[in-house]
């Protein structure tokens, strides 16, 4: 064992590691996703109460200007998310541009179209 343990010590710490880079996009999205995959599941929401939400499930070390700089991103380029052109905000009831989630009925662990 004395050998092993040894060994293991010679291995140089970060060595093999990964290291991954964490975005203010990613975790906006991330956030994002958790709204609309929750209460407002396939309900649109706009930009403004989604900023407001996603400030309120963030830290409070964010900065209303990186949430926004980061939601105009993922507005942009809304991958998995539906966006729909004009549309009463289920949150403000306004009509605005809105990102959707997944759709009423669906299981939050499937993703849309799977059988």
């Amino acid at each position: 064992m004395r050998g092993l343990r040894e060994q293991h010590q010679a291995v140089p710490r970060g060595d093999g590691s990964v290291t991954v880079a964490y975005t203010t996009e990613g975790f906006i999205r991330r956030a994002v996703c958790r709204v609309l995959g929750g209460l407002y599941r396939g309900r649109g929401v706009c930009f403004s109460c989604l900023v407001g939400m996603a400030l309120e499930r963030l830290h409070t070390g964010w900065r209303r200007s990186e949430v926004e700089g980061a939601m105009e991103k993922v507005f942009k380029m809304p991958g998995p998310l539906s966006a729909v052109p004009i549309g009463p905000c289920a949150r403000c009831r306004r009509p605005m541009p809105c990102l959707l989630g997944g759709q009423r009925g669906e299981s939050a662990d499937r993703p849309s179209g799977a059988g």
